[in-house]
């Protein structure tokens, strides 16, 4: 028996070719029978008259995508699906989703530096044990939702999620981790187990 996908000979009980890795039943572009190159179109082999399935390419799997967010996130949405996939790295986080988290840390902060420093200029001990603890608690509970969605919104734009760590490089790093951050969705380029591949493979 021959492939039919490479012509290589096969054992009769040959389930795969090990040349190839084709399985023997896939559709036939050698002849199983005596090994010759149809026509692509034929439906017999004109050598040996032996009957052909329609071949046809081998399909790929094409890897499950990652989540596309919803478009029109509002505030409020952001907010809950930024905690809600506080720990999922994979996927997405669109701009919107991202500019909003970012929006909504920066004015808790700012609220709660406004109470501490207000503590310290009036010198009341306990608002500045309540807004310090509540400052220093409310950043705990954030980081990680935080890293999740910069690293779903480097994803978005087809960078690994490992670009983060740019932001190290004093100034340079942080400019560059704004601008990736900024930049269009990159919808035909998946991020996904360290590949950047196309949307068509």
């Amino acid at each position: 028996m021959f492939c039919r996908n490479c012509g290589a000979e096969m054992a009769d009980n040959a389930r795969i070719c090990m040349k190839c890795g084709v399985m023997a039943g896939d559709g036939d572009k050698f002849c199983s029978n005596c090994g010759a190159e149809p026509d692509p179109k034929a439906v017999i082999c004109v050598k040996c008259g032996y009957e052909l399935k329609p071949f046809s390419l081998p399909i790929q799997e094409r890897p499950e995508r990652p989540a596309i967010p919803p478009k029109g996130y509002d505030f409020g949405s952001a907010i809950r699906a930024g905690f809600n996939n506080y720990a999922i790295f994979q996927g997405r986080s669109t701009r919107t989703e991202f500019w909003y988290w970012t929006l909504f840390i920066l004015i808790v902060n700012g609220l709660l530096l406004c109470g501490l420093i207000s503590g310290i200029s009036i010198a009341d001990e306990t608002q500045i044990g309540i807004f310090g603890v509540a400052y220093s608690l409310f950043n705990l509970v954030t980081l990680l939702p935080s890293l999740a969605v910069t690293i779903r919104r480097l994803h978005d734009t087809g960078k690994s999620g490992w670009n983060f760590l740019i932001a190290l490089i004093p100034i340079i790093g942080a400019l560059a981790l704004i601008i990736w951050l900024s930049m269009p969705g990159n919808y035909y380029a998946i991020y996904r187990d360290g590949n950047i591949k196309s949307h068509n493979q």
